[in-house]
């Protein structure tokens, strides 16, 4: 999903989809993202798949570098599509990699999928957004981790932050 989200097409085109309806129905963003997200699971090794990966892994390195000259622990927390929790799920191939890319660059790691598929797709909003009940179960799994430290949740305002797992999830 980062790869989507930070790969940005031409100058010309991102105007002219800011700027009509029929060309954002032309370009099909949304749905290119979908696709893409579950061509982590279906084509793991295509090229776009695997460039999505090293740009993943090249900003969290620099992230882990920079976290850790600040004298922090950078630790990654791994939330699962909504299609993992179904069932006939295919095998997370995505929290697989990127577990083991942690493991290797020493950072701490937390695959929230085992945390979630009790609660099934009733945990999610829409394909990637947890539902209040969602967010509630994982409030409550998290709670009760020992040695648990603060964990900081950036909303959707970043004026807000709301601390996870030392107290209340705060639902933005």
């Amino acid at each position: 999903e980062m790869q989507n989200n930070l790969s940005r097409p031409p100058r010309w085109i991102a105007a002219l989809y800011r700027r009509s309806a029929l060309v954002r129905f032309v370009v099909g963003a949304r749905g290119r993202e979908i696709r893409g997200v579950e061509e982590l699971f279906g084509s793991p090794d295509a090229p776009q798949v695997r460039r999505g990966y090293e740009r993943m892994f090249r900003d969290l390195r620099a992230l882990h570098e920079d976290v850790r000259a600040d004298g922090a622990r950078l630790g990654v927390l791994v939330f699962p599509f909504r299609f993992q929790v179904a069932a006939g799920a295919p095998a997370p191939l995505a929290q697989a990699a990127i577990a083991a890319f942690c493991a290797r660059e020493g950072i701490a790691f937390l695959d929230l999928l085992p945390a979630l598929a009790s609660a099934g797709e009733s945990a999610f909003h829409d394909y990637d957004h947890l539902s209040p009940a969602g967010a509630e179960l994982l409030d409550r799994e998290l709670a009760g981790m020992r040695n648990r430290r603060t964990i900081l949740v950036a909303t959707h305002d970043p004026g807000r932050v709301a601390p996870l797992a030392s107290g209340r999830l705060a639902l933005a």
